[in-house]
């Protein structure tokens, strides 16, 4: 049995940077050790895109910067470009290029 999804799966840091923000939100929301916790958590998760741009030869404080505030403005899925001269891209804007993302994926399974 062969199952194919098509799916777009966004790079570049997007998801790290979204889920940052989505859970540094919520520890706003606890208190305590609680809060902490998941703080760091979100500050962890932001060390994948600034280590992208830092790989890239990139000013990882003002790119990190840039994609959080994107996010903030509602581009859920604008990532770090290290390909051109734009670094931080948004799929919507340019859908035919394809780096630093999946364009689909398939899952194979054989049954016995």
């Amino acid at each position: 049995m062969t199952f194919i999804f098509r799916a777009l799966i966004c790079g570049g840091g997007a998801p790290e940077i979204h889920m940052s923000r989505q859970i540094s939100q919520y520890a706003q929301s606890l208190k305590g050790m609680e809060a902490y916790c998941f703080q760091a958590y979100a500050d962890a998760l932001e060390v994948i895109p600034t280590t992208l741009a830092e790989n890239a030869g990139l000013n990882s404080i003002s790119i990190v910067t840039e994609l959080r505030n994107r996010h903030a403005l509602g581009e859920r899925n604008a990532g770090i470009n290290v390909r051109t001269v734009r670094h931080i891209h948004d799929p919507k804007s340019h859908p035919t290029e394809h780096y630093l993302r999946r364009a689909s994926s398939r899952i194979s399974k054989k049954r016995k």
